[in-house]
């Protein structure tokens, strides 16, 4: 967890809202960030006062802004079928926030190289969640 002030806008970057610290992830609910609404994103995360909230733990990107607030989160490095890394990009300007989220192409080779032989459990679930069933 971060809190972080630049540029007048207050920000706390999250691996994920964790509204009970002695849960283990998964315990913990998923589904309102995974919805990603202007409705139940302040309710995951309430309390907190931020301009800028960036969070991840799921996979998919989210960018929501409320009048408040905006929520970010990038997605998943890996976990798709093709080997894209999104980075969000924050520009803060006269007190105006923008986000955009870029994908970027990288070589995955080398680890699906070792994915392919190392013996391992789960090797081919591993294969079908985090990588599209590439081999």
């Amino acid at each position: 967890v971060l809190n972080a002030t630049h540029q007048e806008q207050t920000m706390y970057l999250t691996h994920y809202a964790y509204a009970d610290q002695t849960k283990k992830i998964g315990e913990e609910p998923l589904k309102p960030a995974v919805d990603g609404t202007k409705e139940n994103l302040p309710v995951l995360f309430s309390g907190n006062e931020a301009r800028i909230i960036g969070f991840g733990h799921h996979h998919p990107a989210q960018q929501v802004e409320t009048d408040q607030t905006l929520y970010i989160n990038p997605g998943a490095i890996g976990c798709q079928e093709t080997a894209l890394a999104p980075v969000a990009i924050l520009t803060l300007e006269k007190g105006q926030v923008r986000s955009e989220i870029l994908t970027i192409p990288y070589d995955d080779r080398p680890f699906l190289n070792v994915l392919n032989t190392t013996e391992m459990p789960e090797r081919e679930l591993m294969r079908r969640l985090f990588f599209g069933n590439r081999s």
